[in-house]
Formats: C-alpha cells, structure tokens, sequence
C-alpha cells in the first residue's frame, strides 16, 4: 500500500544461537515468536514505531521512523555477550542483503490478536 510502510523483520537461518526463541513487538503489542530462518511482514503507518525482541533472558528495542511507501528491513542477530551467554540485536539491513536472506527464510505466524 502506498499510504503504509512495509517493515520486514527477519532471522537468517544459521546454527549459531538457533534454539533461542525471541518475541517480537511492536508498538507494545506482541507480534509473534520469531525463530531462526523465519521473517514477518508487517504493513504499517507512516511515522515513529517502537520493535523490540524479548527472550527468555533479554530483552532490546529500537525506535523507527518509517515513511509511507517504502520497505524498511531489520535483522536479528545473535551474539554472545556476559561471558558466553547469548544475546540479540537488532541491525537494520540492506534491502539486497535482506531480499537474499529472506528468500531461504519461512514466514513467521503472527498471532491472531
């Protein structure tokens, strides 16, 4: 839709980090559980949106400003931090590298409320 922003958060498929489950949220409303080699779209309005992760230990958001008709891509990555315990962040990607990535990737089930 041209009066909406696409958002397209992802989680490349990779051994690294793979059992880790992470929520995704946004606006404060939970999205959906994002596993490794899974992506969501989301269509949503122009302006300020807040995208967090929550995992069993940890928890990061960010802040976007996205403007109508365009395509925004943010990537999950894991990594180790506190002496060898895994931890996400968030990295807003390309759209070649994303484009890439999401194509080995599953869409993701958003929750239905």
């Amino acid at each position: 839709m041209v009066d909406q922003a696409g958002l397209y958060v992802f989680r490349k498929s990779q051994y690294a980090g793979s059992g880790l489950l992470t929520q995704i949220v946004i606006d404060e409303k939970m999205k959906g559980s994002l596993k490794a080699g899974t992506f969501f779209y989301f269509s949503v309005s122009p302006g300020r949106h807040s995208l967090a992760y929550i995992s069993a230990d940890s928890q990061r958001n960010i802040s976007l400003d996205l403007e109508a008709g365009k395509n925004y891509y943010v990537e999950l990555l894991p990594r180790v931090e506190d002496i060898g315990f895994w931890k996400f962040k968030f990295s807003v990607a390309d759209e070649a590298h994303a484009q890439a990535t999401i194509k080995k990737c599953r869409l993701a089930e958003a929750f239905g409320f």
